[in-house]
């Protein structure tokens, strides 16, 4: 009888939840994430100078959460002093990159569920030796579940096909909000990103495909969630020039490749 294969190795994962006013949402967000993720997984919320009572609010969720039990590590959060945006965030929360195996983010809003965010990391360790980086797609395939208003859809793919025109990565979903990478890959393009704002996903994915980095994009169920901080119509054309700044950057000023 042929013996089975190996288990793939776990993997250690900094997930970054960047904050801004978003306690209502966070809150069921963070039980499910405390009750579903391994060990493996250490959690650091960085508060984008929410301001006041929002950082009162987050403090109070935390002290809630911290007393549930869980494998996962909830890391004490992280405050920023003003409202910088999401690329900041999420860079001030992986300033210890080196200590961990895989660095990523995702949104407060739960719209990708713990479950979906355990499977994407479970087929990262599986393939550890053939990617550098998983993106989550809202791709709609068999056997995936996507729920979102046709409108939103809509608008959505009209602009990441200028994302994509723009940036001219290769990948369907620049945008949904869970990414997983390797941190030996950051450590080469980290110095180099410089979009705090919305703009930052797309300019993360083109400086590592410039260094020659794998990306494997991987289909995940995705449910809308009111009161979206994303707003197409003002957002945008703004984030839209990022992406070509950032794009003029990588093509005059290439990072090396591994």
């Amino acid at each position: 009888m042929d013996a089975l294969p190996p288990a793939p190795t776990s993997l250690t994962c900094l997930l970054v939840i960047p904050f801004y006013q978003d306690a209502g949402r966070l809150k069921p967000f963070l039980r499910e994430l405390l009750g579903e993720l391994p060990a493996s997984f250490s959690l650091q919320i960085v508060d984008d100078g929410s301001g006041a009572e929002p950082r009162r609010q987050l403090e109070e969720l935390i002290a809630d959460a911290a007393a549930q039990s869980a494998r996962a590590a909830l890391l004490p959060p992280r405050h920023l002093p003003v409202n910088q945006g999401k690329g900041a965030a999420v860079r001030a929360g992986w300033d210890n990159y080196a200590a961990y195996d895989l660095l990523g983010f995702v949104d407060a809003d739960g719209a990708v569920c713990a479950r979906e965010i355990l499977r994407l990391y479970d087929y990262f360790c599986a393939h550890q030796d053939a990617v550098d980086v998983v993106i989550a797609s809202r791709v709609k395939i068999l056997g995936r579940h996507i729920d979102r208003r046709l409108s939103r859809h809509l608008i959505g793919r009209v602009f990441a096909t200028a994302v994509s025109l723009a940036s001219r990565l290769p990948v369907y979903d620049s945008q949904c909000g869970y990414k997983l990478l390797k941190s030996r890959a950051l450590g080469q393009v980290l110095p180099r990103l410089c979009s705090n704002r919305f703009a930052f996903d797309v300019e993360l994915l083109m400086e590592l495909a410039a260094t020659g980095a794998v990306i494997h994009e991987f289909p995940v169920d995705w449910v809308d969630q009111p009161g979206s901080k994303v707003k197409v119509w003002r957002d945008g054309f703004p984030m839209l020039l990022d992406v070509c700044r950032a794009a003029r950057k990588v093509r005059r000023n290439p990072p090396q490749e591994t």
